[in-house]
């Protein structure tokens, strides 16, 4: 966005067969050309919607234009912040940006054959992705959303957030007053927050290291990979018991949580 509030669009449309022939394509995702936002849509010939997709977005907030004593100023409020969700003190959040990385498809037997690919071969790309980039967090699911975040336009959540009962547009401080809806694609919430819950999913070692290794491995499969790990629901385990070994990272206030004990 320019200091005149101008957003600067590039929409083109391609056969499957040569997008990735055309030079466009790689000028997407170049760094230096500071596209916020990648967006591929793939619609059958004569279709009125997409029916699969795919993204990358970058944070809205610039680190490179903040001064350092903004910076500072971020991790302070970013640690108090962190310590009044989960009641204990927070110590070396330091400020950094994110890309989120995303693909989506309508779960219909027709979609998947179209692009020759199933549900296996998503949570195998994924995996195979992850094992390689180490992400902060990661995940696979089934659900009515397509996970498309900060745009230029506004801020958006995971159907996961939108239930929770913070206040992201407020925050939780009074003095002073922090929101965090602008701040949940920071590197310091990311790594300390976990923003969405599936069956099938990839943490940071400082979110792993945040949780009851024990009480996780009663109802997930963990595994290990290049200091990320792979966390898989058990087929036996419920959701609920899932995300009770997650709550002490969930995007809640979970200092204020009492779980009655299971007789």
């Amino acid at each position: 966005m320019t200091e005149n509030f101008y957003v600067g669009k590039m929409k083109k449309t391609w056969p499957n067969a040569s997008v990735l022939e055309d030079k466009a394509w790689g000028k997407l995702f170049d760094y230096a050309n500071e596209y916020q936002s990648a967006v591929v849509e793939f619609v059958r010939a004569g279709g009125e919607f997409p029916i699969a997709g795919m993204g990358l977005n970058y944070s809205l907030r610039d680190g490179r234009n903040a001064s350092k004593e903004a910076m500072d100023y971020d991790e302070q409020v970013m640690a108090l912040t962190l310590g009044k969700m989960r009641g204990r003190k927070f110590a070396g959040v330091t400020h950094g940006d994110t890309l989120h990385v995303y693909n989506w498809i309508i779960n219909h037997n027709e979609c998947f054959q179209y692009l020759e690919t199933s549900v296996d071969d998503m949570k195998e790309k994924m995996d195979a992705f992850a094992a390689e980039c180490s992400p902060l967090q990661a995940w696979h699911g089934q659900y009515t959303w397509i996970p498309v975040f900060d745009h230029a336009d506004g801020y958006e959540s995971t159907i996961y957030e939108d239930m929770s009962v913070l206040n992201f547009f407020r925050g939780i401080l009074l003095e002073p007053p922090y929101g965090l809806q602008d701040r949940r694609m920071t590197a310091q919430w990311c790594e300390n927050v976990l923003r969405m819950v599936t069956p099938h999913m990839w943490l940071c070692g400082n979110l792993v290291e945040q949780l009851d290794k024990t009480a996780l491995e009663r109802v997930a499969i963990v595994s290990e990979i290049k200091g990320s790990y792979k966390i898989e629901k058990r087929r036996d385990c419920a959701m609920d018991d899932f995300e009770l070994a997650l709550l002490p990272i969930l995007p809640i206030e979970n200092s204020r949580i009492t779980v009655l004990p299971t007789i």
